[in-house]
């Protein structure tokens, strides 16, 4: 591939949830767009996910990034709208609410902590006993304690989001680039100029790093390094 043909007004590196749903955001304001990433698109954290949309059953502290995460959950159901639209793949999506559990007293009083802190910041949740729990869920354990309700909280089928948005931004003629390593932005007189790749250089002046655990890798010539690094999990899957 010519480095012509791989020219773009910007460069997105990492092709996941996030740096496909930028890609189809900028290509819908009519700007070329290129996206790389070192395996197939979308297939690292974005496939491997549980689609939990729960910002505020997760919300540690009070601070800019849960005002961002809430943000972000009220704008999905138009953004699931829009990939749906652009691909022509309907999307599996649910505001369905979500119950916290408590099923011991330290469970309960981490319950108790972030009722407060919620109704502190005005947001709508509901404190449920366990008999009020087990009738909203009646598989639930029997010796739970209580629960909490947070009505606004979601599901969506991610590996399905990943497939449509990938096809969204093909309609919409971004160029996806995969198998494409990102060593290093270029830089030259303090501007960016493009990306060293394992394949060569990709011109372009702007670029957004969007590669989830493996960002810190990309060389930026910036004095500091942002302490990203992967985070475990497990899920459970049930026929």
């Amino acid at each position: 591939m010519s480095n012509d043909a791989r020219l773009g007004n910007i460069v997105i590196v990492g092709g996941g949830i996030v740096g496909l749903s930028l890609a189809q955001e900028l290509a819908l304001q009519n700007l070329r767009v290129t996206v790389l990433d070192r395996g197939p698109m979308g297939q690292e954290a974005s496939s491997a996910g549980a689609g939990i949309l729960a910002p505020r059953a997760d919300m540690e502290e009070a601070g800019p990034l849960a005002q961002l995460c809430l943000a972000s959950r009220k704008m999905y159901p138009e953004f699931v709208r829009q990939v749906s639209a652009h691909s022509g793949i309907q999307i599996d999506f649910c505001i369905s609410g979500l119950l916290s559990i408590a099923l011991n007293p330290e469970q309960q009083s981490e319950l108790d902590r972030k009722k407060q802190q919620q109704t502190d910041l005005g947001l709508d949740l509901q404190a449920l006993s366990r008999e009020e729990t087990l009738r909203v869920e009646g598989d639930l354990n029997p010796e739970l304690l209580s629960s909490l309700h947070f009505p606004e909280e979601g599901y969506v089928d991610n590996r399905e989001l990943v497939r449509a948005i990938q096809r969204a931004c093909v309609e919409l003629g971004v160029l996806l680039v995969p198998g494409c390593d990102t060593l290093a932005v270029k830089s030259e007189q303090n501007k960016v100029v493009g990306v060293e790749t394992n394949s060569g250089v990709v011109a372009s002046e702007r670029v957004v790093i969007a590669a989830g655990s493996w960002s810190g890798q990309v060389a930026t010539g910036l004095p500091y390094i942002l302490p990203i690094k992967p985070a475990r999990g497990q899920m459970v899957s049930l026929r």
